[in-house]
């Protein structure tokens, strides 16, 4: 009985240690968004600032890192369909003339409504954006076990849709930029969206890119 019991308490500390290590890796924690949906067609998402400096910015970050965790998650299914829709609605978004009152209805339709609201009955995704360094955002994510069809994809769009109000037009054209230079890694640089390279330098990198450009 003793041994057990010592195997159990070591794996319970390796368990604690690895749990304390991702938190480590995940970096500051900055803002964290909750999306919950309980019949997979209306959505509410509230947000969290965990910093008091947090500024608006950091709402565009949270849309790229989403999307990029959302599509390294479902590009090994086969065939990647839902990753697929996303790099769709990537690509909507980027070429759209977005303002901070657009409505995603009108850029091309999805059978799904969005709120910013508390109430978190349902499935739910967390997201929490982490600073790793001046120009490094990470992202740690819970997602339920059972999940319902696309609520990957309908899970990025609520956040795009309430964080827009959230920014300035310059803040908007910085996303529908940053959405676009994350495509031009993905399709024209061939960076693997199921590699934790692309997931993590890919909309780190494009958004840097995306700051200095015209």
């Amino acid at each position: 009985m003793a041994w057990i019991l010592w195997i159990l308490g070591i794996a319970a500390a390796l368990f604690l240690g690895m749990k304390y290590m991702s938190k480590r890796a995940a970096g500051q924690p900055l803002l964290s968004a909750t999306i919950a949906t309980s019949d997979g067609q209306r959505f509410s998402v509230s947000y969290k600032k965990l910093h008091p400096d947090v500024q608006p910015v950091e709402y565009v970050r949270l849309a790229l890192l989403l999307a990029a965790k959302m599509i390294f998650n479902t590009a090994v299914e086969k065939p990647p369909l839902e990753a697929k829709r996303i790099m769709e609605w990537m690509e909507y978004i980027g070429n759209a003339s977005l303002t901070p009152k657009t409505k995603l209805h009108d850029i091309e339709f999805e059978p799904i409504t969005v709120q910013e609201s508390m109430d978190q009955s349902g499935r739910k995704v967390e997201a929490t954006l982490g600073l790793m360094s001046e120009t490094m955002r990470s992202i740690h994510t819970s997602v339920p076990m059972v999940a319902y069809p696309n609520q990957s994809l309908h899970t990025w769009l609520a956040v795009v849709q309430t964080s827009l109000p959230k920014l300035d037009q310059h803040m908007v054209l910085l996303l529908r930029k940053s959405l676009a230079r994350m495509l031009h890694h993905y399709y024209d640089l061939q960076e693997d969206p199921s590699s934790l390279k692309a997931l993590v330098e890919v909309p780190n990198v494009a958004f840097m890119e995306s700051v200095g450009a015209p």
